[in-house]
């Protein structure tokens, strides 16, 4: 059977699968980490900041570990002032489609401007939702647009169970984002809700990862 993906994950576990470590400073780690994210998180940049981590980022996002941008994106909960959190994503949506890598996306209460953002800067790299836990209706608004979307322990607590049915198995990933948990219970879980098995969900995820990277190199 084909290793487990954790398409995103803030702990460092063992080699018994392919975990995308996410880094949120300091981005010149992204060598000791294979693969990994790298972004400006909305929660974590100011006025102040923002030059220098952009600065940063641009110089580590061509580094060969790096697998996607982010977590970036937009958080209407967060106390960024909005204007810069918008400046701040879409500088990354900029860099993202100038290098070929994904987007991860950290999104809170702000679909519709994210989607916005996307299609305003013409978007062209593939476009991973983590921590996917909304309704059916953006579920399906979402897929339509040929977003890709990452659920995790939400889905270990019954919740979001039929918008994770909503989700066409080619726009599924897995993720553990910073729960202590093993990537191989919501793999349990989510083939339990979707009735499959796990060999063939791990498959298709294989052929979900397999298929950004082919396109990152193209």
């Amino acid at each position: 059977m084909q290793k487990f993906i954790d398409i995103h994950t803030h702990h460092q576990r063992g080699t018994k699968g392919i975990s995308v470590f996410n880094i949120e400073e300091n981005f010149s780690q992204c060598v000791n980490f294979n693969p990994c994210s790298i972004g400006i998180h909305p929660w974590f940049v100011t006025y102040d900041s923002f030059e220098v981590q952009l600065k940063e980022l641009i110089r580590n996002s061509t580094s060969d570990t790096v697998f996607a941008i982010g977590e970036c994106g937009l958080d209407k909960l967060c106390k960024t002032e909005w204007f810069l959190q918008e400046q701040v994503f879409m500088s990354q949506i900029k860099l993202a489609n100038q290098i070929d890598k994904p987007l991860l996306i950290h999104c809170v209460k702000a679909f519709n401007e994210v989607v916005q953002c996307l299609k305003k800067s013409k978007n062209h790299v593939p476009v991973i939702f983590h921590g996917f836990n909304k309704n059916t209706n953006i579920t399906k608004s979402l897929v339509k647009e040929g977003y890709y979307l990452s659920f995790g322990d939400s889905i270990l607590k019954d919740q979001h169970l039929e918008s994770l049915k909503a989700c066409p198995l080619s726009q599924l990933f897995l993720e553990t984002d910073n729960a202590d948990l093993e990537i191989e219970r919501v793999y349990g879980k989510v083939s339990e809700v979707l009735d499959i098995s796990i060999d063939l969900l791990t498959v298709q995820l294989h052929l979900n990862y397999d298929h950004i990277r082919k396109n990152n190199n193209r």
